[in-house]
């Protein structure tokens, strides 16, 4: 198995003067003599093989690294969001973090893990704010 991410060449390709069609991809390449390459039906089916190629691209584009990227765009804001509610939660119901040794060995027993005071686990950096420029982009040629 390879993730669809990983597909970056995924094309239909004809071979013997245009009367058969395979596919040229990452997973099996096909050679410039239209050798290799994924050929289904004995290659006479250009449609299977036209269909095959569209629900690989499909895949490809919902599964592949723009997906990766919306996926972890989500996770973000839901970190983000996680990041001011625990905080808050801990306060309404008295709990403190980190916990004291006392609870801490009632739990985990002798092989507490280490923890971080909230304000280093959860600190999000703010994005800088730019100040609005104006620039001059009139070309010399213009002014003449």
């Amino acid at each position: 198995r390879r993730p669809y991410a990983q597909l970056s060449l995924l094309e239909e390709r004809s071979m013997c003067w245009g009367t058969c069609a395979g596919i040229n991809s990452d997973l099996a390449p096909m050679n410039d003599k239209g050798e290799g390459g994924i050929v289904p039906g004995c290659g006479c089916s250009q449609e299977l093989v036209q269909e095959i190629v569209r629900e690989l691209n499909l895949r490809k584009d919902g599964r592949g690294k723009v997906a990766q990227m919306r996926q972890q765009r989500f996770m973000l804001e839901k970190l983000s969001k996680l990041a001011v509610q625990v905080p808050l939660l801990l306060t309404h119901f008295g709990a403190a973090y980190p916990p004291d040794e006392a609870t801490l060995r009632r739990i985990f027993g002798a092989n507490a893990p280490p923890m971080r005071p909230l304000a280093e686990v959860g600190c999000i950096e703010r994005m800088p704010e730019f100040q609005p420029s104006a620039y001059d982009v009139t070309c010399c040629l213009q002014s003449l």
